[in-house]
C-alpha cells in the first residue's frame, strides 16, 4: 500500500525557506527502502 503526503509550508522569506530545506536535507531516512522524501523551495514556500 502506497501513501503520499504533500506539504506546503510558507516562510516569511525565501532565505528562511532555503535554510529549512537545508536543515531537513541533513537528516537521512532510516528506512530508505520504504520512504522517499523530496523537498523543493518555490519563492518562500517549502514543498515537501
Amino acid at each position: 500500500m502506497d501513501h503520499t503526503l504533500d506539504l506546503k509550508i510558507p516562510f516569511p522569506t525565501n532565505r528562511l525557506a532555503n535554510i529549512a530545506e537545508q536543515v531537513l536535507g541533513v537528516d537521512k531516512e532510516l528506512k530508505t527502502d520504504q520512504v522517499k522524501r523530496t523537498t523543493v523551495v518555490n519563492d518562500n514556500i517549502l514543498e515537501a
